[in-house]
This record gives C-alpha cells, structure tokens and sequence, in this order.
C-alpha cells in the first residue's frame, strides 16, 4: 500500500450521504489511490496544484470529482 487517505470534512459528509452502491464504488477508487498513490495518473486522477491531486470517477449517470492531495511520506487525502 502506498499510504492513508484522509477524507476532509465537506468530502466525508458528502460520502456518508451517498448510498450503499455509490459508497461503495467511492471505496473502490480510494483503494486504488492508497494502493497506486502517485502512479495513479489520468484518467483516474489529475494534477492540480502543487502535490494536491482530483481523484476522478463516475457515480450513477452524474460525472463526480474529488480533490486528492498526495503527500509522499503521509499517503492522501480527499
């Protein structure tokens, strides 16, 4: 495993409100984040700024972003 992922408060409201299905697959891609970290690229994540990273994914028929900052030592967070 590459590191931890820490969800900021206004993304773990957000994910907490989802339904079991969604959930789940926003499980899915933070695994593969706390796995892959900075080998994760595009399409899966995109660089924003500094080491602040978007994790990238669908839920349902809507289109879903979150912001993923890496630290090298640490692990993410969203």
């Amino acid at each position: 495993m590459w590191g931890v992922v820490e969800l900021e408060p206004g993304i773990r409201d957000w994910y907490l409100s989802l339904e079991d299905t969604d959930a789940e697959r926003v499980r899915f891609h933070i695994g593969r984040l706390a796995e892959f970290g900075l080998l994760l690229d595009e399409p899966h994540t995109r660089q924003l700024d500094g080491k602040l990273r978007e994790l990238r994914f669908y839920l349902a028929a809507d289109r879903r972003e979150s912001p993923i900052g890496s630290r090298r030592a640490g692990g993410s967070f969203c």
